[in-house]
């Protein structure tokens, strides 16, 4: 009874739901991807791959420009932080380029190592990786951070 149901139901789903034919298969016209087709959006747009180059092209310029071991300022989801950069290029994780940097506080997300694979060492929370334009290289020494003092409190 209970699968007649979920037959009946999903056949009633396609009866109502708009397609078009054509000569290969049927192309739905009330879904995410067709909305993107015809309003040429992501992959659908004619310069989407021109686009997609020049980003890389940047991304490949930013970390040319850094160097394991410079010190940084990175732009985070909780604010700006510095650190160290600890590894340029590529990653399983994802698609690009990607810069990986040791924090001075503990504000990171991993300890290097992300979904089994070991990019960098370092405390846990410390680690983080961000795309190349969140990185700024420069003169940015650690902050002093004094606990010991009650002035601020």
């Amino acid at each position: 009874v209970c699968l007649l149901f979920v037959f009946v139901t999903l056949l009633l789903l396609l009866l109502h739901m708009p397609f078009a034919k054509t000569d290969k298969h049927c192309i739905y016209l009330d879904t995410v991807r067709a909305f993107k087709e015809k309003m040429k959006m992501g992959r659908f747009n004619p310069d989407y791959e021109e686009k997609m180059a020049a980003k890389a092209q940047e991304e490949e310029e930013l970390i040319g420009a850094m160097k394991v071991g410079d010190r940084c300022e990175v732009s985070t989801a909780t604010g700006t932080h510095r650190g160290a950069v600890k590894y340029l290029g590529t990653t399983k994780f994802k698609d690009g380029k990607w810069v990986g940097v040791q924090l001075d506080e503990p504000f990171g997300k991993n300890n290097g190592t992300v979904k089994g694979e070991t990019y960098f060492v370092c405390p846990e929370k410390y680690g983080v990786f961000l795309k190349p334009k969140s990185v700024r290289v420069g003169d940015y020494p650690e902050e002093d951070i004094d606990l010991s003092s009650d002035d601020e409190l």
